[in-house]
């Protein structure tokens, strides 16, 4: 006698089927729309990059094009783009701690620079992308440091700049003492 094969698991792969198709169906037009706002995100940022740099595909008159001065001790800024609708702005910073109490923050990066502000101990100042060429060695106390300068903007947004040993990534005290 043979068995009856039950229709109930061929049923279950029909209804499995037919919801998984439903799902494309469904996800295709957004998907697609998705990659659309993209894509216009992204001719929108391109053609902005070419209007900041310059567009090397056409031809331009040489003789206006400005060029950058042979030497700088500082580099150039770089120019910030245009929020893009839609896309979440995050400002990007680098939170440094102060690893000494008092420390001086200075107008130049030497010794003898007048003093803007004195910085407690673990003190969150950030980081503004400059760093002295050169190093300088200072004795601490318990150690000497061959550290450059580091510019640096404090809480009150004061600019300035700190020896490179008074700061770090982390909250931890320079033992100097």
């Amino acid at each position: 006698m043979a068995k009856k094969a039950s229709l109930l698991p061929k049923i279950e792969v029909l209804i499995l089927a037919i919801f998984f198709f439903s799902f494309v169906v469904w996800m295709v037009p957004k998907c697609a729309a998705r990659k659309a706002e993209y894509q216009e995100a992204e001719a929108i940022e391109a053609a902005e990059d070419s209007l900041l740099i310059g567009d090397t595909t056409d031809e331009i008159d040489s003789s206006a094009a400005i060029s950058p001065p042979a030497s700088t001790s500082v580099p150039t800024p770089v120019q910030r783009r245009r929020p893009i609708p839609g896309r979440p702005q995050i400002e990007q910073v680098t939170p440094l701690y102060v690893t000494l109490e008092n420390l001086n923050m200075r107008t130049e990066p030497r010794v003898g620079a007048k003093i803007l502000d004195r910085l407690s101990l673990y003190d969150e100042v950030i980081f503004l992308n400059e760093v002295t060429d050169s190093t300088q060695e200072i004795n601490l106390g318990k150690i000497t440091a061959n550290e450059p300068w580091i510019k640096v903007r404090n809480k009150k947004g004061q600019e300035g700049w700190v020896y490179g040993a008074g700061v770090h990534y982390y909250k931890i005290k320079l033992e100097v003492e």
